[in-house]
């Protein structure tokens, strides 16, 4: 069968009707669904497409937002859809390994002369897949995996995700999601 791989969720994408829309698709096409999740320290100090007059690249509000949708889309999937709660820094950190869980629990394999999992650029280029040049841009170029920004918050001498938890209505979630995913939860700064 064919397997399309969405490598970022589309801005709005928390929405009832696009959840709802993914969840009846997954359902009628038999897809799997990986959600990927990071630690907010380093989502908010990258890069990719930031606001040069912000140092926030999410803000809380859009944290609320994706992590209630994330926990809505894993209660609204029927039991026979393929689903897996994926981190980030597992992938970049170790990319066969990690490959290897998303193979078995969706029952793909990589083409033969694959030099692995990590090496997207030549497993892209293998596909014949046509990308979009906007999300090459965005991305940054199509490249091998990498754990080079795993952790960059720590050379920061403030908490980069001490705004996270500030706000009264979104501390509790943005604590949850951290201890459900293995992150060391966001201290807030005193006031």
């Amino acid at each position: 069968g064919q397997v399309t791989l969405v490598t970022k969720r589309a801005h709005g994408w928390w929405r009832d009707p696009d959840i709802a829309h993914l969840v009846d698709k997954a359902g009628a096409e038999d897809m799997g669904i990986i959600l990927m999740v990071r630690d907010p320290r380093d989502v908010l100090l990258s890069a990719h497409g930031a606001d040069p007059k912000s140092s926030a690249y999410v803000s809380p509000l859009h944290w609320a937002r994706s992590i209630r949708a994330g926990a809505a889309l894993e209660r609204r999937l029927d039991e026979g859809t393929a689903f897996m709660i994926l981190r980030y820094e597992d992938l970049v950190t170790a990319p066969e390994e990690t490959g290897a869980r998303i193979a078995a629990r969706f029952g793909l394999t990589l083409r033969a002369g694959s030099p692995g999992f990590a090496a997207v650029g030549h497993n892209l280029a293998a596909s014949g897949a046509v990308i979009d040049d906007y999300l090459v841009d965005a991305m940054h170029g199509v490249r091998t995996i990498s754990g080079a920004s795993v952790g960059k918050w720590r050379e920061r001498s403030e908490d980069p995700a001490a705004a996270l938890v500030a706000d009264p209505d979104t501390a509790p979630l943005i604590s949850a999601f951290c201890g459900r995913h293995d992150y060391a939860g966001p201290e807030p700064t005193s006031m």
